[in-house]
């Protein structure tokens, strides 16, 4: 039986239902009242995956790019991939930090507020932090996954959510064999990830709040701070372990 698409205009209706952000709405609602349906294919067809380190896209409206809307439903796809498959991830927790770009530190604190939503301890950098805090972050304090809001070198447009597990390890979706005999769990939880974003509960929004993570009253279930601020203790143990390993001064 022939796949049927589903007709653009219903895309874009979707798109207008669920996004919370009244300027990349308006982008969709203008595409739409102009008939551009080109570009309105262009961002609305397909959907951003995890691919090599996580998401990476333009900056702009439709679920293909990176935005508010993508950005929580990839972070409830990502969480619900962790409630299933790591059992102690709520205690463990994860490390969110964000670099300087536009929009940087709201995709931070809209992610983060996913992940504390589901009662899952959440170690959010405060202010800019270089991309090798969050890895360090996540082995050295032993969490369940971290999360960086950069896109390195890709043009200012853009931006991106790169994802480590608890091994302090990118995520990686293409390789050569050997990278994919000696790193395959990570591959594999890159494809079943995308799987938990593309269900449906998972794109319906059950977290979109970006000051969850100022909040100190959260608590787990056995009474601990949700959002816990480690910042200043990890800079320091980073740049002394830097250190350690200079042999001139």
């Amino acid at each position: 039986m022939a796949h049927v698409q589903v007709p653009i205009e219903e895309l874009a209706m979707e798109w207008l239902r669920l996004d919370r952000n009244e300027d990349t709405n308006a982008e969709i609602r203008a595409l739409l009242d102009a008939g551009n349906k080109a570009e309105l294919e262009a961002r609305l067809r397909t959907r951003i995956e995890f691919g090599t380190a996580g998401l990476r896209a333009r900056m702009e409206a439709g679920f293909c790019r990176m935005n508010d809307l993508t950005v929580v439903q990839s972070s409830q796809g990502l969480c619900a991939y962790l409630l299933e498959t790591v059992p102690d991830c709520k205690n463990r927790g994860v490390v969110i930090g964000h670099d300087q770009r536009h929009h940087s530190e709201d995709f931070a604190r809209l992610a983060a507020g996913v992940f504390l939503a589901k009662g899952i301890k959440t170690y959010y950098y405060r202010g800019l932090v270089h991309t090798p805090m969050v890895p360090f972050g996540v082995k050295t304090l032993k969490a369940a996954c971290g999360i960086m809001i950069t896109a390195s070198h890709n043009p200012k447009a853009d931006n991106g959510y790169k994802v480590y597990w608890g091994n302090g390890c990118q995520v990686l979706l293409y390789g050569s064999f050997t990278a994919w005999r000696t790193l395959g769990p990570t591959r594999f939880r890159c494809l079943s990830a995308n799987s938990c974003i593309n269900r449906p509960e998972n794109q319906a929004i059950w977290s979109w709040n970006k000051n969850l993570v100022d909040k100190n009253d959260l608590k787990s279930e056995s009474g601990e701070p949700l959002s816990v601020d480690k910042t200043s203790e990890m800079i320091d143990r980073y740049f002394g372990e830097v250190k350690a390993l200079c042999h001139h001064e």
